[in-house]
């Protein structure tokens, strides 16, 4: 794990838990790894729009201008992102897979990836998601209660 992969888990743990949102620590990184694939030196995940690791914008929740790929700006990022999908979960009424695919498309589903959230899940398949942030999200450790959520995000079809 790089040191800026290290620094956006820590930040990652410590936002879920602070926003209160009852969601899997492995599908938000998978969501960041997802929003800012972008690589930098030593490996870390940077975004090229200044939407930050979670990608958000104006329309979105982005509270404060750009974010930085500082500690501060992605602990921002972080706090913005999740105060978005805490509404999207309250909206989709709890359901995990379809808050991450709202994250992606907002309110209106036509929009944005019509995959996103079979994606999200391919970064946690595929290995992306422990490589970067620790074999514990391997998905042959993942909780039965994560292993369930995986197999929805691999399933969700946006309403088209």
């Amino acid at each position: 794990m790089t040191k800026r992969h290290k620094v956006i888990r820590e930040k990652a743990e410590a936002a879920l838990k602070a926003s209160g949102i009852d969601f899997p620590l492995v599908v938000l990184l998978a969501m960041i790894k997802q929003e800012a694939p972008r690589q930098g030196k030593d490996g870390e995940s940077l975004s090229n729009t200044g939407d930050g690791v979670m990608q958000v914008t104006h329309e979105s929740g982005n509270r404060g201008g750009q974010y930085g790929n500082t500690d501060q700006g992605i602990i921002n990022n972080l706090t913005d992102g999740l105060a978005t999908l805490k509404g999207f979960l309250t909206s989709a009424g709890g359901d995990t897979a379809k808050a991450v695919s709202m994250y992606n498309g907002g309110n209106n589903e036509d929009r944005g990836d019509a995959d996103y959230t079979q994606n999200v899940a391919k970064r946690i398949t595929n290995g992306e998601v422990a490589a970067n942030f620790g074999e514990e999200f391997a998905k042959d450790k993942l909780s039965e209660g994560d292993k369930k959520t995986l197999k929805a995000l691999e399933k969700y079809k946006r309403l088209k």
